[in-house]
């Protein structure tokens, strides 16, 4: 049986899944014959895969796949816990893409979701969007909202491109300012 994902609906993952909102982990229910109706088939699923948690790492995330379906396991937590899809992004509120606990779990736009993500590798201040020009020997501070990117400006002191750098976080982004 292949699917789309506008044929998965909460409903039916209920039916497929049990979700532990304290934990954030997900577990395969047993198939019933209206699911698979070959009993050889399903007795095989229901003995390897019955109870057992749902889906795998990929990329920093929990992934399943239903029927041929590949769906990433925080949308489905949500999906299964509230009886509707997230209309839009998944923010892990304390940056663990792998914590799934409902608790940890908000609706986001774009560019909330990215004031929550964390640095990049090359970041040497510690702190996202502030960094040593050399050439001028200065500290500069920037922020990206709605994909543009605003310039907060030159500062001798890096704690004054900290501290602007923050304002700006709180400015734009509220309760989604991150935790790095």
């Amino acid at each position: 049986m292949k699917m789309t994902s506008r044929d998965i609906t909460p409903d039916f993952l209920r039916m497929l899944l049990h979700y532990d909102p304290e934990t954030g982990k997900l577990f395969w229910k047993e198939r019933s014959a209206e699911l698979m109706p070959n009993e050889r088939i399903r007795n095989a699923w229901n003995s390897r895969c019955a109870g057992k948690e749902a889906g795998s790492l990929s990329c920093g995330y929990f992934r399943l796949a239903i029927f041929g379906c590949d769906l990433w396991c925080h949308r489905v937590a949500w999906a299964v816990y509230y009886g509707s899809f997230p209309k839009l992004m998944i923010d892990h509120i304390n940056g663990n893409g792998k914590d799934n606990r409902i608790c940890n779990m908000r609706e986001a736009n774009h560019s909330q979701n990215g004031a929550n993500s964390g640095m990049f590798k090359h970041n040497t201040t510690g702190i996202r969007g502030v960094r040593m020009n050399k050439r001028d020997n200065r500290w500069f501070a920037e922020i990206r909202v709605n994909n543009k990117q605003i310039y907060l400006g030159g500062f001798d002191d890096v704690d004054d491109a900290i501290t602007a750098r923050k304002a700006a976080e709180k400015k734009y982004f509220g309760e989604f300012a991150g935790a790095a």
